[in-house]
C-alpha cells in the first residue's frame, strides 16, 4: 500500500498546484531518511530526465490526437452540412406543401419554363393541343415531386411535430467531438503520476457520465448517418421527365403540334398585314381538317395566291413597275440570282404600295429598307438620311420586320412571273404547287431577313 499512499499524495498536490509531482519528488519520498550517496544522486538525476521525456513525449502525442481529432472533425462537418442543406430542403418544401397544395405544380411548371423558355411563344398558333401537352407534361412531373417529397418523409420518419432546428441537427456532432477532445486531453493522457494512479485504482476504470454518455453517441449518430439518403440524387425517369421541345427539330417540333379547325380560323383573323375581304375568302376556303402551323402557312400562301380580287389589281401594278424598271435603263435581272430575288422584293413592294393591298405601316417600313440600301451606295454624301432611316427602322423592333417579311412572302407568290417559274421547276423537282409556293415563300422569308440584316449590320459590327 506504501506505493499507492505515495502517489496519492503526489497526486493530491499536483492538482492543487503544488510542486512534489516530479520523478524527483517521488524519489524524496521513497528515499526520504536514506544516505544521499552519489550513487543514489546519480540515479535521481538520470530518473529525472527519464521521467521528463516520458511525459513530454505523451503530451506530444496528446497535442497530435487533437490535431486530428480536429482534421477530422472538419471533414465530417462538410458531410453533415450538406445533410443539413437537404434535411432543410425538405422541411422547407414541407411547410410550402402543407399551406399550399399546388406548391410541387408551381414547381414542376417552373422547371418545364426553364427547360422550354420559347414553348409558348413557338407554339401561340396551334390551339389547345400545345397547352394540353405541356400541360400534362407538368402534371406527371408534379405526381413525381410529391411521390419522392412523401417517400423522404416517412423513411426518415419526419413529421411536421418533430421538425428540428440547425442547432438540434448538429448538436450530436458537436457533443460527440467535444467529448473525444476531453478525452484525449485527460490528465491521464499527459501526466505519468494520473497514468499510474489509472493503473493502481479502479476509480478510472469505472464509467462516470462522461464516458456512459460517449459509449451511447456513435460517430454514426454524430453524423446523422440515418439521413444520408436525403443527399442522394432524386430520380426522374420515364413520363415524368420533362421533354425538351425546340422549334424545327425531329421528335421535339414545337410546330408539330396540331391545332382544330377553329383555332386555325382564329389564327387566320389575327393575320396582319391582310385585309378583311382576304381574311374572309381565306376562312371561307380553308376547307375541314386540322393544321400544324406550318401546315396553315403554306395553306395561308397558295389560297392568297388564288385570291382573283388580288390578283387582278397586282397584274397591273406590276406591269407597271416592270415598264418603269426597264424604262430606267436596268435590265431585268436573271432568275435564281440574288438580284433577281431583290427585284421581286421591290416589286412586291411596289404592287402593295399600288394596290393599297397589305398593312401601310409594313409597306411604309419595306420601302425606308429599299431606299436605306439605295442610299447606302453613297454613305458619305447621304450620311444623314442614312442615320435617319436606321433609326427609323430599327425603332420599329425586329418583330415588325419579321412581319413585314411574311406579308411580303405571302404578296410575292401571287405575282405571274413566280408562278410561272414555279411551275416550271415542279417539272422536274416531283413537288406539288403547294410545296413548291411554299418553299418559296420560305426563301423570301428568309431572304428580306438577311437583306435587314445586311443594310443595318450586325451589332458586333
Amino acid at each position: 500500500m506504501a506505493g499507492k499512499e505515495i502517489l496519492s499524495g503526489l497526486l493530491t498536490r499536483q492538482n492543487q498546484g503544488s510542486t512534489g509531482g516530479t520523478f524527483k519528488d517521488i524519489a524524496a519520498d521513497f528515499f526520504s531518511g536514506s544516505s544521499n550517496d552519489s550513487k543514489r544522486r546519480r540515479n535521481v538525476l538520470i530518473g529525472t530526465a527519464l521521467w521528463n521525456a516520458k511525459e513530454s513525449a505523451m503530451q506530444n502525442n496528446v497535442m497530435k490526437n487533437l490535431q486530428e481529432n480536429e482534421t477530422k472533425r472538419t471533414f465530417e462537418l462538410a458531410g453533415l452540412t450538406q445533410k443539413w442543406d437537404a434535411y432543410n430542403t425538405l422541411i422547407n418544401d414541407d411547410r410550402a406543401f402543407k399551406k399550399d397544395k399546388n406548391y410541387f405544380f408551381t414547381k414542376a411548371e417552373a422547371e418545364f419554363n426553364r427547360l422550354n423558355p420559347n414553348y409558348d411563344t413557338e407554339t401561340k398558333d396551334s390551339g389547345d393541343t400545345a397547352q394540353e401537352s405541356k400541360l400534362t407534361e407538368i402534371n406527371d412531373l408534379q405526381k413525381r415531386y410529391e411521390e419522392i417529397h412523401n417517400n423522404k418523409m416517412t423513411t426518415g420518419n419526419i413529421t411536421g411535430k418533430n421538425y428540428m432546428t440547425k442547432e438540434a441537427f448538429f448538436k450530436p456532432f458537436e457533443d460527440y467531438y467535444s467529448q473525444q477532445e476531453t478525452q484525449l486531453s485527460a490528465p491521464k493522457n499527459v501526466s505519468i503520476i494520473h497514468n499510474a494512479w489509472d493503473r493502481v485504482t479502479s476509480n478510472f476504470k469505472n464509467k462516470d457520465k462522461l464516458e456512459s454518455k460517449s459509449e451511447q453517441l456513435t460517430l454514426e449518430q454524430a453524423n446523422r448517418n440515418t439521413f444520408g439518403y436525403l443527399v442522394e440524387p432524386d430520380e426522374i425517369q420515364g413520363k415524368a421527365a420533362i421533354e425538351i421541345y425546340r422549334k424545327n427539330k425531329k421528335g421535339f417540333d414545337t410546330t408539330a403540334f396540331e391545332m382544330d379547325n377553329d383555332d386555325a380560323k382564329f389564327n387566320i383573323l389575327k393575320l396582319q398585314g391582310v385585309s378583311q375581304e382576304q381574311k374572309n375568302y381565306l376562312i371561307r376556303n380553308i376547307g375541314e381538317g386540322n393544321y400544324t402551323s406550318n401546315a396553315l402557312q403554306a395553306k395561308i400562301v397558295v389560297l392568297s395566291a388564288d385570291f382573283d380580287p388580288y390578283i387582278n389589281a397586282r397584274n397591273v401594278a406590276g406591269n407597271t413597275f416592270e415598264k418603269r424598271y426597264k424604262d430606267s435603263g436596268k435590265e431585268i435581272p436573271e432568275q435564281k440570282t440574288p438580284e433577281y430575288q431583290e427585284y421581286v422584293l421591290r416589286k412586291t413592294n411596289f404592287i402593295d404600295i399600288e394596290t393599297k393591298q397589305g398593312d401601310k405601316e409594313l409597306n411604309e417600313l419595306r420601302s425606308n429598307m429599299f431606299m436605306l440600301k439605295d442610299l447606302q451606295v453613297n454613305p458619305v454624301k447621304n450620311a444623314k438620311a442614312i442615320t435617319f432611316l436606321e433609326t427609323k427602322i430599327k425603332e420599329q423592333g425586329l418583330g415588325k420586320i419579321q412581319i413585314m417579311a411574311l406579308n411580303t412572302a405571302m404578296s410575292s407568290v401571287t405575282d405571274p412571273n413566280v408562278v410561272a417559274v414555279l411551275e416550271l421547276a415542279g417539272k422536274d423537282s416531283g413537288k406539288t404547287s403547294e410545296e413548291l409556293k411554299s418553299d418559296h415563300m420560305a426563301s423570301v422569308y428568309e431572304g428580306i431577313l438577311d437583306f435587314s440584316d445586311a443594310i443595318l449590320k450586325s451589332e458586333n459590327e
